[in-house]
């Protein structure tokens, strides 16, 4: 790509982060942060390429990884698949605890305890450990590029940082705060910050959308640019909320609670436990199985009920199956008089909820090529924040967006 196509903010960003690289000294995270349109990752791959030794790029989430592979970083992929490898697993235990219950007459007093040994020992073993890589390719990167960071917590990002030699962040300061325990690359100030939308990037709607939003700036009701949209939540029905919303956002979890309690009836689940073929959600991280809060996944088998408390469930996750998970049943069930009120994180359980339609702090880190965003007044009670709630609901699309608003 010819420098001089570059913008005066891209060619000094260009310089700095040079100088950056060259430099042994320089500290280890470079931020380069800037707004929806000002070009990051193009100057990321840009740099990539006149790199001589090997740059990998990275991601939270495996539909931001698929972004950015298809603006042409081709080796993006998530951070979790380039730190972790599944631990070996041991199919001696599960073999004994069969036979033990094969020789056991249906009618025997130890007939149930040794069901359970057998089923929990099958678990285990399906179960997928994850351990550090000690043969990381981040080893002998000479640069890791990580984008869409506002999900990555402390632990994540110290190991990030103990088998790279240099990672450039890319931020978007017009985001939501990132929650509690993420954000770590992120807390703090940006080493260059664009904010000059490219000519390119004008000719998007979703970015002239989000730049309206960034800017104080409103959409208009009804208004139509391109493949963005903003129409009356009442010119839309349960079916076109499954068949045609793409990723549905918004504000509280009590919307959420309900888009999902709709789509699933309409989808003839009703009010029963996770069905083959739901689409989930995960609520919290857990590195040892490789699960990362927001990132979304399909039941791959109707889920079984272990107790009040648990659900065995098998979900197909990032294009891999995750057998037997045990998963708070919570969410799913209204044996808790507070469907909010979670097992404790001492409690080694999973946790998960529907995800057809999720919160915008739960989209953060994750992109999909159509979104919608149903607009329930989140924010309304302090404008910044309903301006950062908005720019990262527009954000999270990357080829259709439609705002649904209204009563």
């Amino acid at each position: 790509m010819d420098a001089l196509i570059w913008t005066p903010q891209q060619a000094a960003a260009l310089d700095s982060v040079g100088r950056w690289l060259r430099d042994p000294h320089s500290p280890q995270v470079y931020r380069l942060f800037g707004f929806a349109g000002t070009g990051k990752t193009t100057l990321a791959k840009y740099l990539a390429e006149q790199e001589t030794g090997t740059v990998r790029f990275a991601a939270f989430t495996g539909k931001a990884a698929s972004v950015l592979r298809e603006r042409g970083c081709d080796n993006a992929t998530t951070l979790h698949a380039l730190l972790y490898h599944p631990g070996a697993r041991d199919p001696v235990a599960v073999q004994r605890a069969k036979e033990l219950l094969e020789h056991t007459p249906a009618h025997h007093t130890d007939y149930a305890e040794r069901m359970a040994d057998f089923v929990a020992a099958r678990a285990a073993y399906q179960r997928p450990r994850f351990t550090h890589n000690p043969d990381s390719v981040l080893k002998q990167a000479r640069l890791l590029v990580l984008d869409e960071v506002s999900m990555v917590g402390k632990a994540l990002a110290n190991d990030v940082l103990a088998v790279t030699r240099k990672v450039l962040v890319l931020g978007d300061p017009g985001q939501l705060p990132p929650i509690e325990g993420t954000g770590y690359f992120t807390e703090g100030k940006p080493d260059s910050m664009l904010t000059d939308i490219t000519r390119q990037a004008a000719d998007s709607p979703i970015i002239r959308w989000a730049t309206m939003v960034r800017e104080g700036r409103s959409i208009p009701a009804g208004a139509l640019d391109g493949t963005a949209r903003k129409m009356s939540k009442k010119m839309v029905d349960d079916q076109w909320l499954t068949t045609h919303a793409g990723q549905l956002v918004c504000g509280r979890n009590d919307s959420r609670a309900k888009l999902n309690r709709r789509i699933r009836h309409h989808l003839g689940y009703g009010d029963r436990l996770p069905q083959q073929g739901d689409v989930l959600v995960c609520l919290r991280n857990n590195h040892q199985l490789g699960l990362l809060n927001g990132v979304l996944c399909t039941a791959h088998r109707d889920a079984v009920p272990m107790d009040e408390e648990a659900l065995s469930l098998t979900i197909r996750y990032e294009g891999e199956l995750r057998h037997d998970l045990l998963v708070d049943s919570a969410p799913f069930t209204s044996a808790r008089k507070d469907p909010l009120a979670f097992a404790p994180a001492s409690v080694p359980l999973c946790q998960f909820d529907y995800g057809y339609a999720i919160t915008v702090h739960k989209a953060q880190g994750s992109q999909w090529s159509g979104v919608t965003i149903w607009d329930d007044g989140f924010g309304k009670w302090e404008p910044k924040l309903r301006q950062q709630w908005l720019y990262t609901g527009i954000t999270r699309a990357s080829q259709r967006l439609t705002i649904l608003a209204g009563a």
